[in-house]
């Protein structure tokens, strides 16, 4: 087995997740990664996923909420009550001792101003002191995404923040689109996961996510089935494990294009793609 552990990502909307948790196992996933979208994890159906997930020798990730938290917003109040949300939220899950907790910073600010972006990286590196002292009150490894637009989307701008004790996790489809829809098309999908390796430091990467990317009436757009876009998978797993430290390999797709002919790779295919790559 690899020393990787390569997983599948989970969340609520998700239909007969049980019976997803047992043919996943059964293909041959190593863990799972449960995205914490609102109503969990506050309702009973998602303490019954976990211990099912626990029960089939799953390790577990948790993707912590993001879409109405703005944990680097420059308004103190917003990035409070965001924290506020975080925190409460890994005092539910720390006692499934997790294999880590992943989070976005975000603001939707327009970064135009230098003032704004200042304040932005400001409470950027506020937030990651609150996220070490979480990180060692609860004992659980968090770690930090990039964005697939805004700020934090390219990694000079993680350049200007100082992860300190926090991981990181690269998610490539995002690296790519960020790029892509910035009009940076010269940069093949290696050189844009060169940059971030190159900012961030192999080591610290902890977490890769993985998903195709396809061109959609002008724009890029990511968490696609591979098969069905412009990434090649064996070319970027391969890359990926030689290049970096990374522990755990998330496949975190969601889209089928009904319009293209083409065949999404199965679960199995990849699982054995990635696994022939990073042993």
């Amino acid at each position: 087995m690899s020393l990787r552990r390569i997983g599948f990502s989970l969340w609520y909307g998700n239909r007969d997740k049980k019976r997803l948790l047992e043919s996943m196992r059964e293909i041959g996933f190593d863990y799972v990664e449960i995205s914490l979208d609102y109503p969990w994890p506050y309702e009973q159906d998602f303490q019954d996923i976990v211990k099912k997930a626990y029960d089939l020798g799953f390790k577990i990730g948790f993707h912590g909420p993001w879409r109405d938290l703005r944990l680097a917003s420059p308004i103190n109040e917003v990035a409070e009550a965001s924290r506020k949300v975080v925190k409460k939220v890994i005092e539910n899950i720390s006692h499934f001792e997790p294999e880590y907790f992943n989070l976005h910073l975000i603001s939707e600010e327009i970064t135009f101003d230098g003032k704004v972006v200042e304040k932005i990286v400001k409470r950027a590196n506020e937030t990651i002191r609150f996220l070490e002292d979480l990180s060692n009150e609860f004992s659980v490894v968090i770690t930090l995404e990039n964005n697939p637009h805004g700020h934090f989307a390219y990694p000079t701008f993680f350049a200007q923040v100082s992860l300190g004790s926090l991981e990181f996790c690269l998610d490539v489809g995002h690296a790519v689109i960020a790029y892509y829809n910035a009009g940076e098309t010269s940069y093949t999908p290696l050189g844009v996961i060169s940059d971030w390796i190159n900012i961030i430091g192999k080591d610290k990467i902890y977490v890769v996510h993985l998903h195709d990317v396809i061109r959609k009436n002008e724009s890029y757009v990511n968490h696609y089935f591979f098969g069905l876009g412009i990434l090649d998978l064996k070319e970027i797993s391969k890359f990926i494990c030689e290049k970096t430290n990374v522990q755990y390999i998330l496949f975190e797709t969601f889209r089928k294009n009904r319009d293209n002919k083409a065949k999404p790779l199965k679960e199995n295919e990849v699982l054995n793609v990635v696994r022939k790559n990073c042993r």
